[in-house]
């Protein structure tokens, strides 16, 4: 039986009330990410010494700042990656990481799946055969894919 301690349910409550707000309006509010990464940080320097609280940091900006060109490239939305920089203060910089890699399975199947209810897959797969984008732009609401992500990486563990 997994332990339900801290680590998991505050993370998991952030990614809950983010993928219902994502569901619900579209977008991951700002507010909910200035409140995540305070708390974030704050928990970072509960958790041990001023040295500890510098690398693991340091290293959750460096990969926000990795993430950031998705945004330009719309590969991301900006909440997007905010929500995994906040979960990266929470969970360290490799689980986020993990967690990214299994949220793009889901992110994947849920955008197939999306696909096919709206009656575009031939045209979907016509398309990526002869790398003519034809099929309308799909947006899945991605927080739901990281959820999912969190998920799975308890459930089969970690990939890196």
């Amino acid at each position: 039986m997994m332990n339900l301690n801290a680590a998991f349910l505050i993370p998991t409550s952030l990614l809950m009330v983010a993928a219902t707000f994502d569901i619900r309006f579209g977008k991951f509010p700002n507010w909910l990410f200035i409140i995540s990464f305070f708390a974030g940080v704050l928990w970072l320097a509960l958790s041990g010494d001023i040295k500890m609280f510098l690398v693991s940091f340091g290293y959750s900006i460096l990969f926000f700042i990795a993430l950031t060109p998705l945004v330009y490239f719309k590969a991301f939305g900006a909440g997007d990656i905010k929500l995994l920089l906040s979960l990266s203060l929470f969970t360290g910089v490799i689980t986020a990481a993990t967690v990214l890699v299994y949220a793009l399975f889901w992110g994947l199947l849920m955008g197939l799946i999306k696909i096919m209810l709206s009656g575009q897959f031939t045209t979907f797969i016509q398309s990526f055969l002869l790398r003519n984008p034809q099929v309308k732009n799909q947006r899945i609401p991605f927080v739901v894919a990281i959820l999912l992500g969190w998920f799975s990486f308890f459930v089969a563990g970690d990939l890196l």
